[in-house]
């Protein structure tokens, strides 16, 4: 993420990152916005500034609507 970020210049607070493991756990840590999946581990929600639902019952699209309704 740092490293496309340095390629597109743009900061990190600029970035969103979805995750539901450890190998996503960095990732959602260091993004603007770290969203984690519901059914994700416990360190992957800790990290996270949002969790949203399970991935089987919408999560994506729940995290969608809560990032739509911050730029309202």
């Amino acid at each position: 993420l740092k490293r496309l970020c340095r390629y597109y210049d743009i900061g990190l607070e600029q970035t969103v990152a979805f995750g539901d493991s450890m190998n996503d756990y960095e990732i959602v840590r260091e993004a603007g916005i770290g969203i984690a999946m519901g059914n994700g581990t416990a360190k992957a929600r800790a990290a996270a500034d949002y969790v949203t639902g399970d991935v089987a019952r919408d999560g994506l699209m729940q995290a969608v609507d809560y990032l739509l309704s911050r730029t309202s």
